[in-house]
């Protein structure tokens, strides 16, 4: 399992936060910028892929909505599902290339949460510098 590169926490461990959605928004093309602070909060910002812009980078973590989006965005190799049992939320992610098939599934108290914890296994493992 690999570890979140801002705070060092292990994936499978890691709960739904902003450093949590700053670590999926980079696997989602963003250029994470860093933290800005100003009088009245602190906020997670990055360069956004779709209009270059710098902005608060998106709640992946603790929206639904926002998560799904990251499901439905993958490319066509990519197989999704999500389930619930004994109590706990299961997101699984599969990837097929060329008879290949990689596996990657996390589970977590929320269905935001499970999502984000599995697309970044799966990004973080099937990107163009790793062989399946």
């Amino acid at each position: 399992m690999p570890n979140c590169p801002h705070c060092e926490t292990p994936l499978d461990e890691h709960e739904a936060n902003r450093c949590l959605d700053a670590w999926v928004a980079t696997l989602a093309g963003w250029t994470f910028v860093g933290l800005w602070d100003n009088d009245d909060a602190s906020e997670w910002v990055g360069d956004n892929p779709e209009t270059g812009f710098l902005k608060g980078i998106p709640h992946y973590s603790t929206d639904i909505n926002t998560a799904m989006g990251l499901l439905l965005g993958l490319p066509d190799e990519y197989e999704w599902g999500i389930s619930k049992l004994h109590g706990r939320i299961s997101c699984q992610i599969i990837r097929m290339v060329e008879g290949e098939v990689a596996w990657h599934e996390d589970k977590a108290a929320t269905p935001s949460e499970a999502i984000c914890r599995a697309f970044i296994a799966a990004k973080g493992t099937n990107d163009a510098s790793n062989s399946d």
